[in-house]
């Protein structure tokens, strides 16, 4: 899978989680909801790409090894309680088809996995009604593992399913990754709403889209309060551009320099959520080398992310 497409999707996959972890942050906003449901159809289509055609990718294990993880966590939180119900009752029977550990998952085939939490669903869904308040879970916990079994067998090949050609998937996976970061962006605009708060601050984070040993450079950078900062951060050559990137929440000013001690001969002024690409030889010289920050702010800290582009 090309890198930048797994980065890209690496990123769809940590953002919808954010913002799913976050649900009761934007309850009732329709915007939100909305875009929600179209990362949950764009993510739900990437991995059918990835199982049919039998790709791998960073972002997609991730992703799959996250989902296993929720089936078998809540199934262990429902089997505890519906053992100590079990045992209150001196239902043996029951308490046997309840009595697992997360040990109980481990030599299990992706196949087995899905079936004992789904076993733990039907055990639990047969005695809910009698167990009442006492034994901590309701019908949500039951529905919820429901889902939660649902998404992890996703990843799992159908038997009969069609083979998909790896050249066609990965043109189809590329055209939903677009599609997944287009709806990011409205997203984006959406977080004003939620500045100074744990769901920002998570949202952004699992946005960063993270090349590895791709051609481009990624240089992230927090700026402290009150603070000119000089960072030798890349020696330009003939082509290349820089991205920058403010996802932060204050306004920055970013210079160029030949070196640590020269004059600024350039400044940018990049605001919260803005990002700007600046051309280093635009002075006719190629020996730019540090990049010179500053944050006027004396209380909030900054945050940049920069992308060299690499001449083509």
């Amino acid at each position: 899978m090309n890198k930048i497409v797994d980065a890209q999707v690496s990123s769809i996959f940590r953002t919808h989680a954010s913002i799913n972890a976050f649900s009761g942050s934007w309850a009732g906003m329709q915007p939100i909801i909305k875009h929600e449901i179209q990362l949950g159809v764009i993510e739900n289509k990437i991995i059918q790409e990835f199982v049919n055609a039998g790709l791998t990718s960073k972002g997609v294990s991730e992703d799959k090894k996250a989902k296993l993880g929720n089936m078998i966590t809540k199934s262990l939180i429902i089997a505890a309680s519906v053992y100590d119900y079990g045992s209150d009752k001196e239902n043996n029977e029951l308490m046997e088809k309840v009595d697992i550990t997360a040990s109980s998952f481990a030599h299990l085939s992706e196949l087995e996995k899905a079936a004992l939490a789904n076993e733990i669903v039907a055990a639990a869904t047969d005695s809910i009604a009698d167990m009442g308040t006492d034994y901590i879970i309701a019908q949500s916990d039951i529905d919820e593992l429901k889902t939660f079994v649902s998404n992890y067998k996703m990843y799992i090949p159908k038997p009969k399913a069609v083979i998909t050609d790896a050249a066609v998937a990965r043109k189809n996976i590329k055209k939903l990754a677009k599609e997944g970061l287009s709806v990011l962006k409205k997203v984006d605009k959406l977080m004003n709403n939620f500045l100074n708060t744990d769901f920002h601050k998570s949202y952004f984070s699992a946005r960063k889209i993270i090349y590895a040993s791709t051609a481009n450079k990624i240089y992230t950078l927090e700026v402290a309060c009150h603070i000119i900062r000089k960072i030798c951060i890349h020696l330009f050559k003939i082509g290349e551009t820089v991205t920058i990137e403010n996802d932060g929440t204050v306004s920055l000013q970013v210079g160029l320099a030949f070196n640590a001690k020269a004059t600024v001969l350039v400044w940018y002024t990049v605001a919260a959520g803005e990002t700007v690409t600046i051309k280093p030889d635009l002075m006719g010289s190629l020996d730019f080398k540090y990049v010179i920050v500053k944050n006027a702010d004396l209380y909030v800290k900054g945050h940049l992310v920069f992308t060299i582009n690499k001449s083509k």
